[in-house]
Parts: structure tokens; C-alpha cells; sequence
């Protein structure tokens, strides 16, 4: 890439105001399950491109950044102690994009992968931009949250890890 064509994306990347706001309108979970700690996460984005041009990303997260789901939702939650989520509910927050998935290291050192292929859910950062959570766009309800360590989202997207 050219010095130029960097500096014409760099405009575009912090050009956009970030995508518009969903509305959170089923109850956050109570108790969740810690999956472990995130090591990436997969989504599309135009962010970096003309309007409607989505492109797949994804953001490496560099330690202490951890992935919960609503207790329940997976089999492997049964052999695993529920507790609440350190993450704030909250009841709206940014659409970055489309989530794909995301890659965990389980706390038995296992690493997981999660990939939505034949559905759309939502990649959204909360207010203060210090989780991200994944919404079903069909049901409101929030599927996952990434929290914890130096993750920051800002308008420009995801910035810490």
C-alpha cells in the first residue's frame, strides 16, 4: 500500500461517525459463564471503506479480555460454575458491524472457535466503550460480551486489547 492510499484510508477510518445505535430491549442475563479469554475477534465493517462497502476484520485481543455468554446457552456451561458477568448491563449501545465469530482460550487451555455463517448478528460496543457485546438483531438478545483488560472501543473502533 502507498504512503498515499494509507493516508486516504486513515481519513476515511476517522471520517465516520460510528454506526448507528441498537436498542436493548430484552433483559441482560443474570448469572453468565465464563468461555475465557478472547484472543480475536471476527466482524465485518465499512468503517475503512465508502459506505455499504462492508470488509471482513479482526481485532486481536493481547491478554485479560474475557468472553461470557448468558449462562445456559451452551452444553459445556454445565461443568462450569455461573457467576455474574463484571460487565454493566446496559440498555443500548454503537453498532460497529456485523460479528463473524470470535477465538477463546478456554481456562483448561483449550481454544475455542465461534463462527455465525448463515445468520447476522450484531457486533456493538457499549457506552462507555469498555466492553463489546454480540446482539441477535432478530431477538434483541445479547449472545455474548467481551470485557475486561485494556479493551477500549472509541468512535473510530476497537483501539485497546
Amino acid at each position: 500500500m502507498t504512503l498515499k492510499k494509507a493516508e486516504e484510508r486513515w481519513r476515511t477510518f476517522h471520517s465516520k461517525e460510528p454506526r448507528e445505535q441498537i436498542k436493548i430491549n430484552s433483559p441482560w442475563a443474570k448469572e453468565w459463564g465464563l468461555v475465557g479469554e478472547a484472543t480475536r475477534v471476527y466482524y465485518y465493517s465499512d468503517k475503512w471503506e465508502k459506505d455499504g462497502e462492508f470488509i471482513p476484520y479482526y481485532h486481536d485481543h493481547e491478554g485479560a479480555v474475557e468472553l461470557w455468554e448468558p449462562w445456559g446457552s451452551q452444553a459445556w456451561q454445565e461443568r462450569k460454575k455461573q457467576r455474574p458477568c463484571p460487565s454493566v448491563p446496559c440498555s443500548h449501545g454503537a453498532i460497529l458491524g456485523y460479528c463473524l465469530g470470535w477465538e477463546v482460550k478456554t481456562p483448561e487451555g483449550d481454544c475455542l472457535e465461534v463462527e455465525f455463517k448463515d445468520t447476522e448478528v450484531f457486533l456493538c460496543s457499549t457506552p462507555g466503550g469498555k466492553a463489546l457485546f454480540v446482539v441477535d438483531p432478530k431477538t434483541d438478545e445479547v449472545i455474548a460480551v467481551f470485557c475486561g483488560g485494556k479493551l477500549d472501543v472509541r468512535k473510530e473502533g476497537i483501539v485497546g486489547n
